[in-house]
């Protein structure tokens, strides 16, 4: 088993980035616990003009996303890949809806929480 981080961590990036060229291939997805030697795949990726959806929980990995791709993912994002690259507006509008209940929920424990505090001083 390998983990991202470690001294094999490069040899990995190499092998799949070498892998990815031979292979042709038009996406990369990459999300995980990645840190800087995530630029080794990347970059073959943009080289190849390849669609690049990438992610890490490290902090390394975030600013090589942020540099390398037109498609970041932080937080829960990485769990709504698929609507990344799926044209359905299924999918799309459940990220969408997820997204207002969110907006939705932090709406309510403001208020719920200014309520308390001007009733809390009335008293």
């Amino acid at each position: 088993m390998w983990l991202p981080q470690g001294p094999g961590s490069l040899a990995f990036a190499a092998g799949a980035a070498s892998l990815a060229a031979d292979q042709d291939a038009s996406a990369n997805v990459m999300i995980g616990r990645f840190g800087a030697e995530m630029i080794v795949i990347c970059e073959m990726g943009a080289r190849r003009d390849a669609a690049q959806v990438v992610g890490s929980d490290l902090l390394e990995g975030q600013a090589v996303a942020f540099a390398i791709s037109e498609m970041p993912l932080i937080g829960e994002e990485m769990f709504v890949g698929g609507a990344y690259f799926s044209r359905d507006l299924v999918k799309r509008a459940g990220v969408l809806a997820q997204d207002v209940l969110r907006l939705g929920i932090i709406v309510i424990i403001v208020l719920s929480f200014i309520i308390a505090t001007l009733t809390a001083g009335a008293t």
